[in-house]
């Protein structure tokens, strides 16, 4: 059961290297400990917990729920930010393009000058 335990704890800090800090390793056992009695787990469940596999799993289920609980403290605050009112802009008259002007230039004038600017327009 010795071997077993050491070898879980060395492929555990392999996939959590940044519990080799002892000051974080113990903070986050600590919340997990904490996070696992809130959902139900006894106190000799969440001790005999051995496989590496299983505490990885509790670990991200308690990230993953500090996470919602962030996400919906951050869209209330947004909820309650008032919406800016925008005030209706002035209408504006549909503007013709060049080619259209040039055209219709054409048609009033029937110039040569008029015709080859509107075939200038189209190349």
């Amino acid at each position: 059961m010795q071997r077993f335990l050491s070898e879980q704890q060395e492929q555990l800090l392999a996939k959590l290297p940044e519990w080799k800090d002892e000051g974080k390793a113990k903070a986050e056992k600590q919340a997990m400990r904490e996070f696992l009695s809130q959902s139900g787990f006894s106190e000799d469940e969440i001790g005999n917990a051995a496989d590496h596999r299983m505490i990885i799993i509790a670990r991200d289920a308690m990230r993953f729920r500090e996470m919602m609980n962030k996400a919906k403290a951050a869209s209330k605050r947004v909820e309650n930010v008032p919406r800016r009112v925008e005030r209706p802009a002035a209408g504006s008259a549909p503007s013709v393009d060049k080619r259209s002007a040039q055209f219709q230039k054409l048609t009033k004038s029937g110039s040569v000058e008029d015709a080859a600017a509107v075939f200038a327009s189209l190349l």
